[in-house]
């Protein structure tokens, strides 16, 4: 298994906080500007007013975009699968571009969003990294294969010095 480097996983680990708060918004109607302030105005700008105001299509979009957050730091610390890594780089990317797009557009300061950039440049290097040592520890098929025996020998033994009798 690849190893991920121990200060990214510890960049990524915030997701884990960020996922919950995500996960008690969506799944127990919690106030959403209470715990993520100015998360409504961000999603607005990102999907659109009418998604905003449909309550039940927020907290499903809240619930799974915490599920999601909440596995990247199970996956990184515990699970430590390659395709799980893969699959979650690939979702998560788009999606913090969405994210630094709502800020941009907001006209909030870099300080707002470069979490969103940290995080979107690390699920990929994470996910390559257990990548690569997969492919590491994968033997090749040059060592599989077997070597052919050697020949019987007619000389004399190396240890004894005694000559073979035929």
């Amino acid at each position: 298994m690849g190893d991920i480097p121990l200060l990214e996983k510890i960049a990524l680990s915030p997701l884990l906080i960020m996922g919950v708060l995500m996960l008690a918004v969506g799944r127990y109607a919690a106030d959403l500007e209470t715990l993520l302030p100015g998360v409504t105005e961000r999603f607005e700008v990102a999907v659109g007013k009418a998604f905003v105001e449909d309550r039940d299509q927020l907290n499903s979009a809240c619930s799974l975009i915490g599920v999601l957050k909440v596995l990247v730091v199970l996956n990184i610390w515990g699970l430590k699968n390659t395709r799980v890594q893969l699959i979650l780089a690939a979702i998560a990317v788009p999606g913090f571009a969405l994210v630094i797009y709502a800020h941009m557009a907001l006209g909030d300061m870099p300080s707002a969003y470069m979490p969103a950039v940290v995080f979107m440049v690390l699920l990929p290097k994470t996910a390559f990294a257990m990548l690569r040592g997969d492919e590491a520890e994968a033997p090749s098929a040059a060592a599989v294969e077997d070597a052919p025996a050697p020949a019987p020998s007619s000389k004399a033994s190396a240890r004894t010095g005694k000559h073979k009798r035929r």
